[in-house]
């Protein structure tokens, strides 16, 4: 898990204005793919990365479910010469660190582009190492406007139209589909009901994590873990954080409508976003995990990239479904209508409240 760059907007700040395909007909559309792209896993395919052009230079971008806003990093901010500008809003990480500025440049994930986008700078530095090829994340206030296809077997994601049949997503072949409802937040995360050792338990999916969690304020007082014990060995603290200890613990079973994982092992993390909202004085939104005193979403689970990554995944956002099956071999590219260059979205935007 990634928790350095972990991160929640504490003000409503920045607005997306995607320009999305055409309103639904009265007969539903068929489905019709926008971009079609090829991402660059990480080492031991912790992470997937989307190929984006940021002021004309090729970049990645950390493909990110659970992200709050999409952020550059103040490294490559300064590496663009992006201008910058402070907005009406906060954006913090896991440890307190936070941002209120936002860079302004262009930004096209080919063959969408926008001339001019803002930008979060993302709270805290060096981010992802020396690697100065990752400029930031790619979160949900641009996914969400889109049906996002994504075939961690085979590296891929697709970006369709949302106005399509309902239901009538599964291009590529497979012999069983898990069709899971999911709630969208206003932040655009998404959160499914789960059975974990045969519990309710609500989580976020997040492609921005590697490891699945989970808060220990639940581990303690619903499956009532002896942390530090055997069954819970501590495993180390978060950096800087040398009182905020994580433990790990191997749960019999995880299943959520058709997808069962066996002998899934959890990191049991402290709920720093919960104490870093409440010490905030500004109202917050679009938490990851859980906020408080505005209580959008009460998930105190993580689904991870350790889980995610033996799935292709359709994620319909408007529908509010997910449509999954195990990975395969590379696909070939779906037999759907291909929109036509004059329909395809000229820009996708955010507006900064200033």
């Amino acid at each position: 898990m990634r928790s350095a760059r972990r991160s929640v907007s504490l003000a409503v700040a920045v607005t997306a204005l995607l320009c999305g395909a055409a309103a639904a007909a009265e007969d539903c559309a068929p489905l019709t793919r926008i971009t079609a792209l090829d991402l660059v896993p990480s080492l031991e395919r912790r992470e997937e990365f989307v190929p984006v052009t940021i002021q004309g230079v090729q970049k990645l971008m950390l493909l990110d479910t659970g992200g709050a806003m999409t952020e550059i990093t103040t490294e490559a901010a300064d590496e663009l010469h992006l201008l910058r500008r402070r907005g009406n809003f906060k954006l913090y990480n896991m440890y307190g660190e936070f941002s209120d500025q936002f860079a302004e440049g262009s930004l096209e994930v080919t063959p969408l582009r926008a001339d001019s986008v803002a930008l979060a700078i993302a709270p805290g530095t060096r981010l992802f190492g020396d690697d100065t090829g990752i400029a930031g994340i790619l979160a949900p206030d641009i996914l969400k406007h889109y049906d996002v296809d994504v075939d961690f077997g085979a590296d891929t994601m697709n970006l369709f139209s949302p106005d399509h049949c309902e239901g009538k997503v599964v291009y590529w072949k497979a012999q069983a589909v898990a069709v899971i409802p999911m709630r969208v937040l206003s932040s655009g995360h998404i959160i499914v009901p789960v059975l974990l050792d045969g519990q309710r338990v609500t989580a976020t999916l997040d492609t921005g994590a590697y490891n699945t969690t989970l808060t220990l304020p639940v581990a303690q007082s619903q499956f009532h873990l002896q942390l530090g014990g055997a069954d819970a060995p501590r495993t180390g603290s978060f950096p800087g954080k040398p009182n905020a200890t994580t433990y790990r613990h191997v749960f019999s079973s995880l299943a959520f409508d058709g997808i069962a994982v066996n002998h899934l092992q959890v990191e049991i993390i402290p709920d720093l976003l919960h104490q870093v909202l409440a010490d905030a004085t500004t109202p917050a939104t679009g938490s990851r995990i859980r906020d408080p005193r505005k209580l959008e979403s009460d998930s105190s689970m993580l689904i991870g990239m350790n889980i995610l990554r033996h799935f292709h995944i359709y994620i319909a956002y408007r529908e509010e479904k997910l449509y999954v099956t195990p990975t395969e071999t590379r696909p070939v590219l779906p037999p759907t209508a291909e929109a036509p260059p004059q329909a395809v979205p000229a820009h996708f935007a955010q507006r900064v409240e200033r």
